[in-house]
């Protein structure tokens, strides 16, 4: 074979590899524009949040409601009376 026959088929090769190279970055650039925007979007800064001043966040409240002789309505009536009363309170 002739120089330049391997000459063409070199230049061949070397475009062939430069166009799949230009290919890949082209790809590489925007799968990572994608995942740069999912990043933004799924880390956006939200509302924020009152924090307690408590140092107990959480605490059971036992109610001591006398149920003798009161319906189960009765009851919840006045649990829901003293929820509010601790809400609002």
């Amino acid at each position: 074979m002739p120089i330049a026959q391997w000459h063409e088929i070199f230049k061949v090769i070397f475009i062939a590899l430069a166009g799949m190279l230009v290919g890949v970055l082209a790809g590489y650039h925007l799968l990572h524009k994608f995942a740069e925007i999912t990043y933004k979007k799924a880390h956006k800064t939200s509302q924020t949040v009152q924090k307690s001043n408590s140092s107990e966040p959480y605490c059971t409240v036992i109610y001591n409601i006398d149920s003798k002789n009161k319906t189960l309505q009765e009851v919840q009536a006045e649990r829901r009376l003293m929820k509010g009363a601790l809400v609002n309170g």
